[in-house]
């Protein structure tokens, strides 16, 4: 009887052990996955997006794919895809990537760069009236206009802090032209509410002159303005 419960006691605990191997061994394959089996999730297209939308939550979903599988610049993360706007075609069950968004992109079309409710315009510029081209893209700048009031001249801030969108083909970030003009274009691209693109697109019509002034980058002060013309110069003189 001795030598059976002994045998008994010998096979529990050699199961034990068998088991507690079993285990270990299975969890040390998990844990050792090879790379051609790991999967990552990204984001793909649930149906087919047409270029120049803007990617809503209804349009994709979380996909876990194989790694392998998984392109360059895959958007993983949802909040990186809503409220982006396409760039090209993107078909069901494609891979949403960073290639196909035109948002943030550096070859991004100027179109895609404007806010909502808001225009571009372009307004000449030379040395004496564009700040001798020491106006940068992002930069703020204050609109001076010249009309006639009252059979007077007046030049007066039409508009103030206004964002530069872009510079003319003569940019001062082409470094071949730079030599050439020290950055000085022929015109300014602004972004403007549409009221503000009717005052410029006045100023151009009538062909009154337009200044721009360059502000520091955190002054978002807008200074009243009565402008100063014939009318005032000689009570003004001085000021």
């Amino acid at each position: 009887m001795k030598i059976k419960k002994t045998i008994y006691v010998i096979a529990i605990v050699a199961g034990l052990i068998t088991a507690f191997l079993t285990i270990s061994y299975m969890s040390n394959i998990n844990n050792q996955i090879p790379t051609a089996y790991e999967t990552t999730e990204v984001i793909v297209a649930i149906q087919d997006i047409p270029a120049n939308t803007e990617i809503t939550n209804e349009m994709i979903v979380t996909k876990k794919l194989l790694a392998t599988n998984v392109q360059i610049n895959a958007i993983r993360s949802t909040s990186e895809a809503i409220g982006k706007i396409t760039s090209t075609d993107i078909i069901t069950g494609e891979q949403i990537i960073t290639e196909r968004l035109a948002i943030g992109q550096e070859n991004t079309a100027v179109s895609y760069t404007i806010p909502e409710n808001m225009r571009a315009i372009s307004i000449p510029i030379k040395e004496t009236t564009g700040v001798a081209g020491y106006v940068s893209k992002g930069d703020k700048i204050d609109i001076l206009i010249n009309d006639v009031v009252n059979d007077a001249n007046l030049t007066s801030t039409q508009l103030q802090n206004i964002s530069v969108l872009q510079k003319g083909i003569n940019s001062a970030d082409n470094i071949e032209l730079q030599s050439v003009n020290k950055g000085l274009t022929d015109s300014l691209t602004v972004l403007v509410t549409p009221g503000q693109a009717e005052i410029i697109a006045y100023a151009l019509n009538v062909n009154s002159p337009i200044v721009v002034t360059l502000r520091n980058p955190t002054d978002n002060t807008k200074v009243p303005s009565v402008g100063y013309g014939e009318s005032n110069i000689t009570s003004w003189k001085g000021r």
